[in-house]
């Protein structure tokens, strides 16, 4: 699978389509790839989220377009599907720094966001060479118990729900090692391209258990199934976590002979997790693969 390519037919079809609208399913199923990991590819390769980057494309487009027209403000927003006048200026101006009808009135030099170039040797010109490689393992089916914690992006609550978790986790039976978590996440959840720092996700945080029975009020399961994984090892305050996942998706994965497989990744964390601010730190990082 070639992920240069894939990114490139990504941001030709978003490009078709600003007009319309589109929704982050839309683009991956466009391409036939899984959303979840769709979006941290794009993200690492292109330096914006998917709707990020739609959103930022669509003012650009919008300024445009009122430069060199006569269009009323409200018809441009509602051509580039932002719901109403009042959100279309904010996003405006928060991108520009001043609002539309000042950027009609005046002859602002504006900094637009352009579409990148993306041609396939362009992509793999900034991905760069392979400089960490992992270790490949195969795991067999395991169990996990634990809870799930809906956050966002912008406020990630995920720190201070594993103290949380920690307290209710010592009611879990038949923990296979009691000093050790997983964290996955299970999914994205966009609100509208203008609201990316509100983008939710839904974390869950967990324990390997040798049987799922009796489990506390609160806590769930879920059983993964046997998986080969790429896996790479963070060093350092758990805050840089992100750099990590972007060399995964930016340079090691589209240099690498394999292809991702359906499943979400997952953090572990065990004894050498010594705290999220400490440089130290180590926290193994599971990428499924095939």
């Amino acid at each position: 699978m070639d992920y240069f390519e894939i990114i490139k037919e990504s941001v030709e079809f978003i490009e078709r389509n600003l007009e319309n609208d589109l929704q982050p399913k839309d683009i991956a199923e466009h391409i036939g790839f899984s959303y979840y990991h769709f979006h941290r590819i794009f993200k690492a390769m292109l330096g914006n989220s998917v709707m990020e980057y739609v959103r930022k494309r669509r003012l650009t487009c919008a300024a445009h377009r009122l430069i060199s027209s006569n269009e009323r403000i409200i018809d441009t927003a509602v051509n580039y599907h932002f719901q109403s006048h009042e959100n279309f200026t904010k996003a405006f101006k928060k991108m520009f720094g001043i609002n539309p009808a000042e950027c009609r009135r005046e002859n602002y030099n504006l900094t637009f966001f352009e579409m990148p170039e993306v041609s396939v040797n362009r992509l793999r010109e900034i991905s760069g060479n392979i400089t960490m490689k992992p270790q490949i393992v195969t795991r067999g089916s395991f169990k996990l118990a634990g809870m799930r914690c809906q956050s966002e992006l912008k406020n990630n609550i995920i720190p201070e729900f594993f103290t949380k978790f920690q307290a209710s986790s010592k009611e879990i039976k038949n923990q296979v090692n009691e000093n050790a978590f997983y964290l996955l996440c299970e999914c994205l959840c966009f609100n509208s391209p203008d609201s990316v720092s509100e983008t939710k996700f839904v974390g869950f945080m967990s324990r390997e258990v040798s049987e799922i029975n009796n489990l506390p009020a609160g806590i769930t399961s879920k059983t993964l199934p046997a998986q080969k994984y790429a896996v790479f090892m963070h060093t350092g305050e758990a805050g840089k976590l992100s750099l990590t996942y972007d060399y995964i998706y930016k340079t090691w994965l589209p240099n690498s002979n394999y292809e991702l497989a359906t499943l979400e990744d997952f953090e572990y964390y065990d004894g050498r997790f010594t705290g999220i601010n400490d440089p130290d730190s180590k926290i193994e990082i599971f990428i499924p693969i095939k």
